[in-house]
């Protein structure tokens, strides 16, 4: 997989709308040449399976907040899309969701309530400002996280979304202190 050259801007250059971000993904600013290169490599392997088919659905966990996997989710999906491939980048952590900041992107509707069945997912999608990375925040945090993640509407929204995208990325909670990542 080759990376295309990765744009050169800061949040001030690229405009009011994006200066509400908090912090840019690494393959958005291009800091350094190594850092968007190993992120370059953990596209390329999420989008081989050991068969050597595609993987469409890859969840990006850890094991204690604070490891790095809502900017590894980010920057993945954005190398993902600069290659070419239609992404959805997913936030599945419904307790502490983040990666809206980083996209500068609303979090009022989101995953919690599509599958709780207060809009659907076409109305929940957003486009960013990467050509081809299309994005569904967590919403408003809801009551019963690891029901809604363990639900069939879940199960439901993870096939209808794989039918328009080549690759969803998911960005999950924590898998030591809540189940949620686990279902």
């Amino acid at each position: 997989m080759t990376v295309p050259p990765v744009p050169r801007t800061s949040p001030a250059a690229a405009g009011a709308t994006l200066a509400r971000a908090s912090a840019w993904p690494l393959a958005i600013v291009g800091a350094t040449a190594v850092g968007v290169g190993l992120v370059a490599v953990l596209a390329a392997c999420m989008l081989l399976a050991p068969a050597g088919e595609p993987n469409q659905i890859t969840l990006i966990p850890s094991a204690l907040a604070s490891e790095g996997k809502t900017i590894t989710s980010v920057n993945s999906a954005v190398v993902l899309a600069l290659s070419g491939r239609r992404v959805l980048l997913l936030d599945a952590d419904l307790r502490k969701p983040r990666c809206h900041r980083y996209l500068a992107a609303e979090n009022r509707q989101g995953l919690a309530q599509i599958l709780g069945a207060d809009v659907t997912v076409e109305s929940a999608v957003q486009p960013t400002l990467v050509n081809n990375l299309f994005f569904i925040g967590s919403g408003l945090v809801p009551r019963n996280p690891s029901e809604l993640l363990g639900s069939m509407a879940m199960r439901r929204t993870l096939e209808q979304l794989k039918g328009s995208y080549d690759s969803i990325v998911i960005d999950s909670p924590p898998v030591m202190f809540v189940s949620d990542a686990l279902l």
